[in-house]
C-alpha cells in the first residue's frame, strides 16, 4: 500500500503539473509566446516528470503506470523538438498537445480502486470526453487543416490507451485496445 506521504506529494505534484501544462498551453495560443522560454520550461519540466515517475514505481502503481509515464515523457521529448524545429507544428498546436498531456498526466494514480483517487477520476472523465470528441469528429473542408488535425488526433491516441492485462479503473474503463 502506498505511503500517506507519497500518495500526498504525488496528488499535489499532479496537480501542479497539470495546471503547469495548461498555463503553457495558453501561453503558446498567443502571438507573442516566447518559444525558448517554453522550451527550457518542458526540460525542466520533464526531469521533474521523471522523479514523479519514481514515486509511482516505487509504490508499486498500477501495471500501466510506467508506460503511461514513459510515452508521456516522449511526447513531450517530442514538443521539445518541434518547437525547437519549427517544423510539423504551430507553437499554438503544440500548445494543444500540451493540453493532451496535462489530461493524461492528471488521470495517472496510484490507487487501483474507483473511488479512492476523486481528482484522477474526474480527469478521466474529462478525458473520455475529449476522446469522444476525436473519434467524432467530422473532417475539415481544407486538406492541409485536415492533416494537421490527423496527426494531432494521432499524438491523442498515443497518449489514449489501455494495456490489456491492467485492472486498474482507466484500463478497465478505457478504450480497449485492438487485438493483434
Amino acid at each position: 500500500m502506498a505511503s500517506n506521504h507519497n500518495i500526498r506529494v504525488f496528488g499535489d505534484k499532479r496537480v501542479t503539473f497539470v495546471h503547469s501544462l495548461l498555463s503553457w498551453s495558453e501561453k503558446l495560443s498567443r502571438p507573442s509566446q516566447n518559444i525558448q522560454e517554453a522550451i527550457r520550461f518542458l526540460h525542466g519540466f520533464e526531469v521533474d516528470f521523471d522523479r514523479f515517475r519514481l514515486i509511482g514505481a516505487a509504490e508499486r502503481a498500477n501495471f500501466c503506470f510506467l508506460l503511461k509515464c514513459q510515452v508521456i515523457t516522449h511526447t513531450i521529448q517530442d514538443a521539445i523538438d518541434t518547437l525547437r524545429s519549427r517544423r510539423l507544428f504551430s507553437p499554438f498546436e503544440v500548445g494543444e498537445i500540451l493540453s493532451m498531456i496535462a489530461k493524461h498526466i492528471g488521470r495517472l494514480t496510484l490507487s487501483k480502486q474507483e473511488n479512492v483517487d476523486l481528482y484522477a477520476e474526474h480527469i478521466d472523465r474529462e478525458t473520455e470526453e475529449t476522446n469522444r470528441m476525436w473519434k467524432s469528429r467530422t473532417p475539415l473542408p481544407d486538406a492541409e487543416s485536415e492533416r494537421q488535425r490527423r496527426k494531432l488526433q494521432e499524438i491523442w491516441e498515443r497518449l489514449h490507451f489501455t494495456v490489456p492485462e491492467c485492472d486498474c479503473v482507466q484500463c478497465l474503463r478505457g478504450p480497449r485496445p485492438l487485438k493483434g
